[in-house]
């Protein structure tokens, strides 16, 4: 019987199903491998990936205990597409050359995104209810099973890879886990240049003098609250080159002159601009108990704050589920996610400035004679951190 493009049999072993999403998607790459001779390898696995991929991933995540035989086909497949998409003759060796996960890797990484969506959204409401609430993970028994309003069932041979019993478990991994994986950062195209490769600056005399009085205007000025009573705090992040593609990374805080919370950190991770700026924050918001507002030049940061680590959080911090790839320094956004969930609302804000600003940016509104003193003085620091790693 067929259904909504699922073929069922009667003992749902859904091995019709799968052996005809396994052809299809074999069919699609082998056509692609004929029509694209000349095509570059990207080229070809992006058409593989549009065209064959969607046959292999259609209801995977709703299929109820797949029988051996209906889940090596699907796998088999896949590794097919990755051997046509490479023109190597061996899964693995394919699989690493193009970026792809194996498909166990590639299915949990789907359920993953998909149960942190449904957390998110709360949609559909089914679903929600059967995921666990925070304080109940560790009895493995959401409250809405406890009050009775979900049928338990034996996680035996119906049922076992259903919704209820994988996506708990699913949610978990994604709310829980602590990312260990330090993968290089792709891009730093979203925050400002790499220390060490900046411009010539042309008005280097002018900004030492300003600077200079600013330090002297400031002079004493150890500590400064915003309206609302926050303790103000300054950011800044360093990544330079030590010579031999080697690269340090460091983060300053600074909340005024001679306070001796000031700090000069050097970043463990991959030694990008963005992963200082980011855990400049994550210290701040770790170790100071206080309301505060966070001042940044980085837009990376501000903005991801904001709006982007919501999207990212509702995508289980995945960039690409189906690729497993997550999203940059995904352990500290997750890290900063974590924390931030744990304070007060309003007891926390992070504003955007202009960084190595000059006067004329104050009349642009783009900071304040204070924000340019303070973030200087967060520059330095961090530039001594980054020396130090």
């Amino acid at each position: 019987m067929k259904l909504l493009g699922v073929t069922l049999d009667e003992k749902l072993t859904w091995e019709l199903h799968n052996a005809a999403a396994a052809g299809k998607a074999s069919g699609i790459a082998r056509a692609i491998a004929r029509g694209t001779r000349y095509l570059r390898k990207a080229d070809r696995a992006a058409l593989i990936q549009a065209l064959a991929h969607p046959h292999l991933d259609y209801c995977q995540t709703a299929l109820a205990n797949p029988s051996n035989t209906a889940q090596h086909s699907m796998q088999r497949a896949y590794d097919r597409t990755a051997r046509i998409a490479a023109r190597m003759p061996r899964s693995e060796p394919a699989r690493q050359k193009l970026g792809w996960p194996k498909w166990g890797e590639r299915i949990e990484a789907i359920r993953e995104a998909l149960v942190a969506k449904i957390w998110t959204e709360k949609e559909p409401a089914c679903l929600r209810k059967l995921l666990q609430d925070d304080d109940e993970r560790k009895t493995g028994r959401s409250r809405a099973q406890k009050r009775g309003e979900i049928e338990e069932h034996p996680a035996g041979r119906k049922g076992k890879k259903a919704f209820r019993n994988w996506a708990p478990e699913a949610h978990n991994r994604t709310c829980r886990k602590v990312i260990t994986r330090q993968r290089p950062a792709e891009s730093d195209t979203a925050g400002k240049k790499q220390k060490g490769n900046i411009p010539p600056d042309h008005e280097a005399t002018e900004r030492k003098g300003y600077y200079a009085y600013l330090r002297s205007k400031y002079k004493g000025t150890a500590e400064t609250t915003d309206v609302a009573g926050r303790v103000k705090i300054w950011t800044d992040g360093s990544a330079i080159e030590k010579g031999k593609g080697e690269r340090t990374a460091g983060s300053g805080i600074f909340y005024g002159d001679g306070n001796t919370l000031n700090r000069a950190i050097p970043v463990k991770g991959p030694a990008t601009n963005q992963r200082a700026e980011l855990a400049a924050v994550v210290y701040c918001i770790e170790h100071e108990s206080r309301p505060m507002h966070i001042y940044t030049d980085s837009k990376y940061v501000q903005l991801g704050i904001s709006i982007w680590r919501h999207k990212w959080k509702a995508k289980a911090w995945y960039k690409s589920a189906k690729l497993t790839k997550e999203v940059d320094h995904a352990d500290l956004w997750q890290k900063l996610d974590n924390l931030l969930a744990q304070r007060e609302p309003g007891s926390f804000e992070v504003t955007w400035l202009k960084g190595h600003a000059m006067p004329r940016h104050i009349r642009q509104g783009l900071t304040t004679e204070e924000g340019i003193w303070a973030n200087n003085e967060a520059d330095n620091l961090a530039g001594q951190a980054s020396a130090m790693g």
